[in-house]
This record gives structure tokens, C-alpha cells and sequence, in this order.
């Protein structure tokens, strides 16, 4: 039953039927509530759904059985970032770099808030190359928040050649477009 529940879970959330996902996600906790993994998931199900305060509740029950799942630290962070309180996203983000300083995904939320935040481009620079270095087979995300950044910082040319390398790993994506139009207008304008 419990893997019935987990497996449909996952297929629902991979077919963005997040209602569906949510209710699979219920009756896992429902069937183990002591899994701090089943709360994490149950985190995701219902941010997913906006509904922001269950989702922070149940990352909260998730550190309280597993007070290191660095999961439920992290998605604590980025559901601190979704209603704007950069400063404890950033905190909750820099915890889940203590449990697992090693996971190239949590420098580059990181990265992410300092961009959202402002002001904070050496920070996020640092954080953002981490993550790519940490990262065997980076996402073409952190390509281009590594762009973004370069951009932020006025150093177009180094912009380009990363947003280029973005687009190359995932070819039509619009907001990569957008971006490399961006750079290209700067420095037509220099």
C-alpha cells in the first residue's frame, strides 16, 4: 500500500496533476505519520498547491521527528523565499549546507536568494560557482543563474558565453533567450 501510494504520488507530480499528488500524499503520512520523509513529500504536495502554512507545518514536522533531514531544512528555506523573507530563506538554506555540505543544489538556492535580495552579487557568485563545481552534471539552471549574475555585475561578455552554454543544454528555452537578448543589448550599448 505504502509504495502504491508513493509511486502514484510521484507519477501524479510528474504529470503536475498536484491535487491528485497532494491526496496520495495525505494518505501516506496518514499510513506513517512517524516517516520524516512522508512529511517532507507531503511539504512539496501542498506547496504545489499554494497552500504555504500546511507546507511549512509539515517541514516542520519533518525536522521535529529528523532534526538533520536536510530536505525538510532546505525546502524550509525556499518556502521562506516564496512569501519573501529572503534573510530566513538564506539562514535555512546555509543549514541545509551544514547537514550536507556537499550537495551543489542548496549553493545554488543560495545563489538564487542573493539575486532575489539584491545587493549581495559577490555572495552569490561564490555560491553559484560552488554549486556548478559541486555538481557533476550541472543543471542547465545553474549555467545561467551563473550568467545572471555575471550579468548583475556588468561583465557582459562572461554573461554571454555562460547563457550560450545554457541555451546549448536546453535549446529554446525563453527566459535563456530573453537573457542573452538582454546581454546583447548591453553591450551594444557600451
Amino acid at each position: 500500500d505504502i509504495l502504491i501510494l508513493l509511486h502514484l504520488a510521484e507519477a501524479y507530480g510528474t504529470l503536475q496533476s498536484s491535487d491528485e499528488a497532494l491526496h496520495c500524499r495525505e494518505a501516506l503520512v496518514a499510513l506513517r505519520p512517524e516517516s520524516a520523509n512522508a512529511w517532507n513529500n507531503l511539504n512539496a504536495a501542498l506547496d504545489g498547491v499554494g497552500e504555504i502554512e500546511r507546507a511549512f507545518a509539515a517541514c516542520e514536522r519533518a525536522r521535529a521527528l529528523d532534526p538533520r533531514h536536510v530536505l525538510a531544512t532546505a525546502n524550509t528555506g525556499v518556502l521562506h523565499g516564496r512569501v519573501g523573507k529572503y534573510d530566513e530563506a538564506i539562514r535555512w538554506q546555509k543549514k541545509a549546507l551544514e547537514i550536507d555540505p556537499y550537495m551543489g543544489l542548496w549553493d545554488y538556492r543560495l545563489a538564487v536568494l542573493y539575486l532575489q535580495q539584491g545587493g549581495r552579487l559577490d555572495d552569490a557568485l561564490t555560491s553559484i560557482q560552488k554549486a556548478i563545481k559541486l555538481s557533476p552534471d550541472p543543471s542547465p539552471n545553474f549555467t545561467a543563474t551563473l550568467a545572471r549574475v555575471y550579468y548583475e555585475k556588468e561583465m557582459y561578455s562572461d554573461a554571454e558565453r555562460e547563457i550560450r552554454r545554457a541555451i546549448e543544454m536546453r535549446p529554446g528555452d525563453e527566459g535563456y533567450l530573453a537573457l542573452l537578448a538582454e546581454i546583447q543589448e548591453k553591450q551594444e550599448g557600451d
